[in-house]
């Protein structure tokens, strides 16, 4: 399963992680979403080609948010991930339930 990692910009509290969580969960081939707020870098686990870049650029705009793809350098020489978790909230959206968002 290919992973994309985007660096994302304003992102600040749990509805933030909510809100990108659930727009990226739309897109087609998308399966997983992983927010790390602290550095603003989201990875999303897709289907493989199923999945388009654009598509995903738009749910991301969509959304109110800028989103930067990672090339490989980047992404390997990036701070270690750690997935965000505000109250459940990026878990909620991930199985299909509403939280708070804009």
């Amino acid at each position: 399963m290919p992973i994309m990692d985007f660096r994302v910009s304003s992102m600040s509290c749990g509805s933030c992680v909510a809100t990108v969580t659930r727009a990226l969960l739309r897109v087609q081939g998308v399966n997983e979403v992983h927010v790390d707020l602290e550095h603003g870098r989201v990875t999303v686990v897709t289907q493989g080609s199923s999945a388009e870049m654009p598509a995903m650029l738009r749910a991301f705009e969509s959304a109110g948010y800028t989103a930067e793809p990672m090339d490989a350098v980047q992404a390997m020489d990036s701070a270690p991930r750690k997935d965000t978790n505000f109250g459940g909230e990026a878990s909620a959206a991930a199985h299909g339930s509403s939280g708070h968002g804009r």
